[in-house]
């Protein structure tokens, strides 16, 4: 995504511009909810709709902020709503 922060960009990023970063990213991935995001949306059914596809390209857009993501950690664990995710980010990148 271009203008993003890059990974190393990312490390300097306070916890606020991440969540602003993810929550944009979101937006961009899921242009048909018309709620508001907040950290309990659930990123899949009952919130934003993403599909398994939806999920990758959430992915690839942490792997962009310099989060790596194992294919078993692609659970409802860590991306079963907005706050799951970022709590994942924070534990990898402090």
């Amino acid at each position: 995504m271009a203008g993003e922060p890059s990974s190393r960009d990312a490390q300097r990023l306070d916890a606020a511009a991440r969540r602003a970063w993810l929550i944009r990213t979101l937006a961009q991935l899921a242009p048909d909810f018309a709620g508001e995001i907040t950290g309990d949306t659930p990123l899949a059914d009952g919130g934003l709709g993403l599909d398994s596809l939806g999920l990758i390209d959430v992915v690839a857009a942490l792997e962009e902020l310099g989060v790596t993501v194992g294919e078993k950690e692609i659970t409802d664990e860590h991306f079963g709503s907005v706050a799951r995710v970022l709590r994942l980010i924070e534990a990898r990148l402090g």
